[in-house]
């Protein structure tokens, strides 16, 4: 378990998972189950790692690559169906998650940026409000409340928080 803390903690693993990322992102057509492939290694690590470690700042590299690995330009019913395993893997992530919180116990704590981030959230809900009905704009309109989710974990779980931030800008200029 040390060992795999050392390489989690290494500079090295931000490195491989930008590199597996743009792979999956590359990726598309007949070789499309390669991107499969690595979206599920993916969720497999993350809820390995939140099983066994009480620091999530070992996810976050892992789950800024998710966002940006599926390549499909016209998404449809006929991709999401061929994600079926992903959606099995996803679920155990949640699990992954659960075990998680049961094991370490951890208090949430709610500051400015928490509300400032709930205030962008309801902005983006405000919308439909006044525009016609539409899954796709229902969708995208939470998106804020998952931005909220993902804050309050990784600021209540994470320990490092100097490295965290230097972790997920390094993050986002590898995957740039």
């Amino acid at each position: 378990m040390k060992q795999i803390e050392r390489f989690l903690n290494s500079q090295i693993y931000p490195l491989i998972t930008a590199i597996l990322a743009f792979v999956a992102w590359y990726f598309k057509g007949d070789l499309i189950m390669v991107n499969y492939g690595i979206i599920t290694g993916f969720l497999v690590i993350i809820t390995v790692i939140l099983a066994f470690f009480k620091d999530t700042k070992h996810v976050i590299p892992l789950a800024l690559g998710l966002m940006f690995m599926i390549n499909i330009e016209q998404i449809g019913l006929t991709e999401i169906r061929e994600f079926s395993i992903v959606y099995i893997v996803f679920g155990l992530s949640i699990i992954g998650l659960a075990v998680h919180f049961l094991r370490f116990k951890h208090k949430f704590k709610f500051d400015w940026m928490t509300l400032s981030f709930l205030l962008i959230a309801v902005t983006y809900v405000i919308p439909m409000v006044y525009m016609p009905y539409s899954n796709t704009s229902l969708v995208i309109s939470f998106f804020g409340f998952v931005y909220v989710i993902l804050y309050l974990f990784f600021k209540n779980t994470s320990t490092a928080r100097a490295e965290q931030i230097k972790l997920i800008f390094s993050m986002l200029h590898l995957l740039s």
